[in-house]
């Protein structure tokens, strides 16, 4: 099972179990704690992201493959913990349950693809693979764009069908930790 699998299912499980459970009477402000990254999602790129095209690096395919797809580890360890916290802060028994989807995946999973993308694009593409490395990073910042716009989710798992193109995209150039669809995806 893969990681991000594990933190999607992780949450419907906590979301589920809200849900059933009994409430508490308490209310804290603890609702404003881990806002979502709606704003995050909307202004990381502009239609097309205009001058985003990646630079050329001087790391051989190999090497860049090996950083990029540890970014992309790197980025989906700290989800689960993340996932504990918002939950904490923001119970799922306090508004639909398909709006606490969206939330948790606007807060939780979205910002960490973000900064993968941000990373990746830092480490830069080796000589002559750059069309290819920038074709998947737009696709993957469109696809997250998609999912921030959600305003309910009926299960955190169907956000992978968001993920298709650029899921294909990363498999195909060798970026299997960066996909976040299909069998090898990371979700």
């Amino acid at each position: 099972m893969t990681a991000r699998l594990a933190i999607l299912l992780v949450a419907a499980l906590v979301a589920a179990g809200a849900v059933v459970g009994c409430g508490d009477d308490e209310e804290g402000d603890a609702q404003t704690a881990g806002a979502t990254s709606a704003e995050t999602a909307e202004g990381a790129s502009e239609e097309g992201g205009g001058d985003t095209a990646i630079a050329t690096s001087s790391l051989s395919k190999k090497e860049f493959l090996k950083e990029a797809n540890a970014a992309c580890v790197k980025r989906q360890k700290g989800a689960l913990g993340s996932l504990t916290a918002y939950e904490e802060a923001n119970p799922a028994n306090e508004k639909p349950l398909e709006e606490w989807y969206a939330d948790m995946i606007r807060a939780v999973i979205l910002p960490p693809i973000e900064e993968e993308i941000e990373e990746i694009r830092a480490i830069g593409a080796p000589a002559g693979d750059e069309q290819q490395v920038e074709a998947f990073l737009e696709a993957e910042q469109k696809d997250v764009e998609e999912v921030a716009a959600l305003e309910s989710v009926k299960t955190p798992l169907v956000v992978e069908d968001h993920f298709v193109e650029s899921g294909d995209l990363a498999r195909e150039y060798g970026l299997d930790r960066c996909s976040h669809s299909g069998a090898a995806g990371t979700f």
